[in-house]
């Protein structure tokens, strides 16, 4: 598969091949120093694989089962990891820079050094993950510079209990993050977004947060304390609500003088001007469509023991994406569009698919396929 893989990338008509490893078991596979640039291992099990310092840049790995994989020093810049398991890997000094993390699964993983400058981790699980040294700013693992690094992006990221003691997180983007119980003693958050994050139980002490955010913040006070409100930022709330307040006493004031000036007309009759604004009911009754007939709903059920992931798109390759991620054991998910549909399915062992109620064989391995009326069919790669 790499000899191949080194061809395709030279451009070879002849032996080559992308790696593609549909029906190569890759797991605790032995690939330290591997060149996979641009490689499609999307939903591919690589648990426990060794890929110290391989070379992963832009590669597909959307979906991948990469728990427990030691890729310390690993190049994955631009790599696609979005809704990958990276539960416990090892991820030392790896190169995520413009990597797309988003709701990748990364509990307990070790990130020490690593350098995610300008990766997306936008609902990303970063619960217990060790980030000691993280580069979050411009720059490479072997230039460091002292300039001020660029906001980092983590909206909705779970970073719940994650160590962030003394980062640098200036104008980082925390919109609805969870930090629940998270270090971020002596963290510099200066203009930093914290809207709708949670932070109840997060140890702040000695944290800067000047000009940071911290509107509607959920702030439960836990056994560490939580945020404390700028002075400044309570006053403009105050005067925000009591001008809403204003406005909504004025409104409801002038609707009740209508009303009563309206009942005061001589010779009208109230429940006469009623029924001149609203029509008899007969006349509003409108005809109900008829309800169209049922779609074919399509299920999918996790099995045991790992479940598997799956894209689900409209029409093809390139329709409109209806879901993508991780269907665990025992979960079922349903969805009623209209077929034709196309599939991507990372571990067929680890899925079940009904059509129409009837359960409908996923022939081969890793794959794509196509949902019908009249069944599933494997699709080439």
């Amino acid at each position: 598969m790499l000899r191949a893989h080194r061809r395709w990338l030279a451009g070879a008509r002849i032996g080559a091949r992308r790696a593609n490893a549909g029906a190569v078991p890759l797991a605790g596979a032995h690939l330290e120093g591997a060149d996979l640039r641009r490689a499609d291992l999307a939903g591919q099990c690589l648990r426990k694989a060794r890929l110290r310092g391989a070379a992963l840049a832009r590669a597909r790995l959307r979906g991948a089962d990469l728990r427990e994989a030691d890729l310390t020093q690993a190049n994955l810049a631009d790599a696609d990891l979005a809704g990958a398991n990276l539960t416990g890997a090892r991820l030392v000094e790896a190169n995520l820079a413009g990597a797309d993390l988003s709701r990748a699964v990364m509990w307990s993983a070790d990130l020490t050094g690593a350098h995610v400058s300008g990766a997306a981790l936008g609902g990303a699980e970063l619960r217990h993950a060790v980030l000691l040294g993280i580069t979050w700013g411009e720059g490479s693992l072997e230039e460091r510079t002292a300039e001020r690094p660029a906001g980092a992006r983590l909206a909705g990221a779970r970073l719940r209990g994650a160590d962030l003691a003394g980062r640098d997180l200036r104008d980082a983007d925390l919109t609805g993050a969870d930090l629940r119980g998270a270090d971020l003693r002596g963290a510099d958050l200066r203009g930093a977004c914290l809207f709708r994050a949670r932070l109840g139980g997060a140890d702040t002490a000695g944290a800067r947060l000047d000009g940071a955010d911290l509107e509607q913040g959920r702030t439960r006070a836990g056994r560490r304390g939580a945020i404390a409100v700028p002075a400044a930022l309570t006053r403009e709330r105050r005067a925000r609500a009591r001008l809403v307040e204003g406005a909504l006493i004025g409104a409801l004031a002038l609707v009740a003088a209508t009303v009563w000036l309206t009942l005061q007309r001589p010779g009208e009759d109230p429940a006469a001007a009623v029924q001149a604004v609203v029509p008899p009911a007969a006349a509003r009754d409108v005809a109900a469509p008829r309800p169209a007939p049922p779609r074919p709903a399509v299920a999918l059920t996790g099995l045991a023991p790992a479940g598997s992931w799956i894209e689900l798109r409209r029409g093809g390759r390139d329709g409109a994406l209806l879901v993508e991620g991780t269907i665990a054991p025992g979960v079922t998910r349903r969805w009623s569009p209209t077929p034709p549909l196309w599939i991507r399915v990372g571990n067929t062992d680890g899925l079940a698919v009904f059509l129409g109620g009837s359960r409908r064989a996923l022939p081969g391995g890793t794959g794509n396929f196509r949902v019908s009326d009249a069944g599933v069919a494997r699709l080439s790669d």
